[in-house]
């Protein structure tokens, strides 16, 4: 999975490409199923041209998840007609306690790797720097959320679920 933030970018999990094989030829922007197209899904396919993976990236097995900027890029080959996300300028945008929502398609089930088919959303909350970091999470790049009323069941294994 991935995110459109700007017409012709979409920001990604730098694990996702980590050889230049895994650039996708084509992207299809704003779908709901990922394994087939649902009536009134309204998606964009669009071709891609490139990807570059964060300059910290390590693609030689070293790079300790907790440790490496996991984000890449992927360039489109023209505008897609779908509508970008707006990303933060400042930390200040993102304080704790305040109401987010993450999507993706990740792991649904732990014990047998399954994943879901359908794009999950969850509504999570920030939390403060002293408990992202007591994860062991690098607050200079990852933004920690989580459901502090547990009402959601997240999807683990996507950048968007961390």
């Amino acid at each position: 999975g991935g995110t459109l933030i700007h017409p012709e970018v979409v920001l990604t999990a730098a694990h996702c490409l980590e050889r230049k094989g895994d650039l996708p030829k084509t992207l299809d922007i704003g779908r709901h199923n990922w394994k087939k197209a649902v009536n009134g899904d309204n998606f964009d396919t669009s071709p891609t041209i490139d990807m570059v993976l964060h300059p910290k990236y390590k693609t030689d097995g070293t790079c300790e998840s907790k440790s490496c900027p996991d984000f890449a890029l992927i360039r489109l080959k023209k505008a897609s007609g779908m509508t970008p996300v707006r990303l933060s300028n400042s930390k200040a945008d993102s304080p704790k306690g305040k109401a987010v929502i993450v999507m993706g398609w990740g792991r649904i089930n732990d014990a047998n790797d399954k994943s879901s088919n359908v794009l999950k959303e969850a509504d999570l909350e920030i939390l403060p720097d002293t408990k992202c970091k007591a994860l062991q999470a690098n607050t200079s790049f990852e933004v920690c959320a989580d459901d502090l009323k547990k009402k959601e069941t997240v999807a683990t294994g996507t950048a968007a679920g961390r």
